[in-house]
């Protein structure tokens, strides 16, 4: 036990590997990743989405426009509700090689966990779902779930379904991430409201 590591609750031997894995993944993911997201991608700042939803927000009453909606969801328990079998499935689609999925696969399923009780371990046992806090590989396969939340409001502003905020119809965007909370921009409509709901429902469905 001596390379063991209380405060991550991850050996040093796991933490080398799954540091491996992350350096390969964090190389991929600008090209995967949409500009929506801008935490924990190389060469991008959490900053410009703040300053971008900072725009968005000065005078957002303008003269004329009825209705307007910007709201400000945060994911709760976000990293730890993630179903596996779901990001199993999305790094296969995503065309990562099998051998890596096999590898991520092994690193966030095999763990098993004790708790303490008045000083004593009791038992252990293996955790159904979610990622791990502290794990290096975590925060990339979060936001690479979270792309495809992102690819979901997209497709329904492109199909008219969702309509757009008209600070955000140039851009043709329809939410910012902040890594685990979002912002979701929209007309306001009740149809552009429903529509919103039923993509948030359906994300938490397939996702865990």
């Amino acid at each position: 036990m001596k390379d063991f590591r209380s405060i991550a609750c991850c050996n040093t031997i796991y933490k080398c590997i799954t540091k491996i894995l992350a350096n390969r993944v964090e190389g991929v993911l600008p090209d995967l990743v949409s500009m929506n997201q801008s935490a924990f991608i190389k060469g991008r700042r959490i900053s410009n989405n703040i300053l971008l939803a900072h725009e968005f927000m000065r005078n957002y009453h303008p003269k004329g426009v009825s209705s307007l909606c910007a709201i400000k969801i945060d994911l709760v328990k976000a990293f730890d509700s993630i179903d596996r079998r779901f990001l199993d499935c999305l790094l296969r689609a995503i065309s990562f090689p099998d051998k890596i999925v096999r590898w991520i696969k092994a690193c966030i399923s095999t763990p098993w966990y004790s708790v303490a009780v008045n000083g004593s371990l009791a038992g252990y046992f293996k955790e159904g779902k979610g990622l791990r806090q502290g794990d290096p590989l975590s925060p990339y396969l979060f936001i690479l779930a979270m792309e495809i939340f992102t690819q979901m409001p997209d497709s329904a502003a492109s199909e008219g379904k969702l309509g757009f905020h008209p600070k955000c119809q140039g851009l043709f965007l329809t939410h910012l991430c902040f890594a685990d909370d979002l912002m979701v921009f929209t007309d306001g409509e009740l149809s552009s409201i429903r529509t919103l709901i039923y993509v948030l429902q359906s994300f938490y469905e397939i996702s865990g």
